[in-house]
This record gives C-alpha cells, structure tokens and sequence, in this order.
C-alpha cells in the first residue's frame, strides 16, 4: 500500500467511543463501506480524508487507521465492447423540427 492507493474500510476498530466534541465512533462508522484515498501513514497508521462523509470538503477532517481494517480497492476502467456505443445512440427523427419542403 502505498500513498494515492484507495482502500475501504471493511472493519472499524473495537473500543471507539465519541467523547465530546470528538465523534470518533461516528465518524468511523460513517466511513464504513466507503472509499478513500490514502493520504499519508503515521507510523504504522493509513492517514484518510473523511470530511465528504460529514458534509464537508474532504480535508476538513482526517482519521488514521490500521491497515487490517481496509482493503485495497483496484480500479477497473469498464469494458467497451466493439460497435455502436450507447453514447452514440440514433435519435428519432422529427419531422416538425427544422424547415418544411415544399
């Protein structure tokens, strides 16, 4: 795992609680499920940007991990298959639209 890899978070850790102004468990739980980019490592510890799951330009708030809670996630562009694409789909044609011919 390196940095700009994106892991999810499979798992969180045993043992969070929110305390005060800082909701640990919540902000974990949130984040279950979800993909993000490794930022940075803090010792032994993946650095995430997590604000997006608060509402929040994702830099706003941070959380580090262990990286036995996250998988690495692999991107796979999806396959085009030869022939027409769906992008180019025929439109009806309209008959009122455009100049009549006399």
């Amino acid at each position: 795992m390196k940095v700009g890899d994106r892991v999810r978070i499979v798992q969180i850790p045993k043992g969070l609680k929110d305390d005060g102004d800082f909701k640990t468990k919540t902000v974990f739980t949130k984040c279950l499920g979800k993909v993000f980019k490794v930022e940075g490592f803090q010792h032994e510890l993946i650095e995430l940007n997590v604000g997006r799951v608060l509402g929040k330009r994702s830099y706003m708030e941070t959380i580090y991990i262990e990286p036995e809670f996250v998988d690495v996630v692999t991107f796979r562009p999806p396959s085009r298959k030869k022939g027409r694409s769906n992008l180019a789909a025929k439109r009806p044609k309209n008959k009122a639209h455009g100049a009549s011919r006399g």
